[in-house]
């Protein structure tokens, strides 16, 4: 997984070079939102398996998630931030990376048998999550208007709308085309949105402790309670733990909150997932 962090330098280095500048970084993820994120919302959502099972690891992703943002936003209350850190915070402490960094992390502690369970907790879960609440609470307006044409959440509704119909082979390679650039996207672009800015240790420590250790714990008592098999339960603990999550990073970054937040967020919590890899 050190991949992770080559986009992030490269872009980092060329925006020192000015080969790139900050304003590019909006641009690339106005990419992301409008193309590679639909197209991965609609290909999950058109091809995911729907079942009982399905619908309680959505649940967990949902409910966990809330009770980060009711947390983290009684803490951002306590410390009293400004509104901008407030959201970034909250989304930080929120929203974690299910998959890019999920689904290998899945693979590696638990075997191929168990990344259904890791896709479902990120399609029906966490992505949705982010592309409703999380655009509201970026947005800073609450107005369903704001979910219903964000270009993500389309692409979903999409591909439930044509659930029935087979997709021809072009229109699943039309949509893995626009996918595959995502990931490097995103990371280039927060490269180059990153600057040598001191980030509240306080905050980080906090955000993470959050997302990493609480939001777990949470997953255990909502997936225990209802009644999901040994391995989606462990799915949904080890999802629950991932660190901040690209997309919501990439929002925080188009909306112009706290990015600095969200980048140290995302890497120092990678980093600490790659520790604890080497030493189990």
């Amino acid at each position: 997984m050190i991949e992770i962090y080559i986009p992030l330098l490269v872009g980092f280095i060329l925006k020192l070079t000015k080969v790139f500048s900050n304003d590019d970084a909006k641009t690339l993820i106005n990419f992301v939102i409008y193309l590679s994120l639909p197209a991965l919302s609609f290909k999950t959502s058109s091809t995911i398996p729907l079942s009982a099972q399905s619908i309680k690891i959505a649940i967990c992703a949902w409910a966990s998630i809330s009770l980060c943002i009711l947390t983290s936003y009684a803490f951002a209350k306590l410390m009293h931030l400004e509104k901008s850190d407030e959201r970034s915070f909250i989304a930080v402490s929120s929203f974690g990376n299910t998959a890019f960094l999920g689904f290998p992390l899945t693979i590696s502690l638990f075997g191929e048998k168990a990344l259904p369970y890791a896709v479902i907790y990120d399609s029906l879960g966490s992505f949705l999550m982010v592309s409703t609440l999380g655009i509201l609470l970026l947005s800073g307006k609450p107005n369903l208007k704001n979910v219903l044409l964000f270009p993500p959440f389309i692409g979903f509704a999409l591909g439930l709308i044509l659930r029935p119909f087979e997709l021809y082979p072009h229109l699943n390679y039309i949509a893995e085309f626009l996918i595959s650039p995502l990931m490097p996207t995103v990371l280039f672009a927060l490269g180059l949105s990153l600057e040598l800015k001191p980030v509240s240790a306080k905050l980080l420590a906090l955000a993470l402790s959050i997302k990493m250790l609480l939001s777990p714990l949470y997953a255990i008592i909502i997936a225990s309670a209802l009644d999901l098999p040994p391995l989606a339960l462990k799915v949904c603990v080890l999802e629950s733990s991932m660190p901040t999550m690209l997309t919501a990073s990439a929002l925080i970054l188009k909306f112009g909150h706290n990015y600095q937040l969200a980048i140290s967020s995302s890497a120092v919590g990678i980093t600490l997932w790659l520790i604890i890899l080497l030493l189990l």
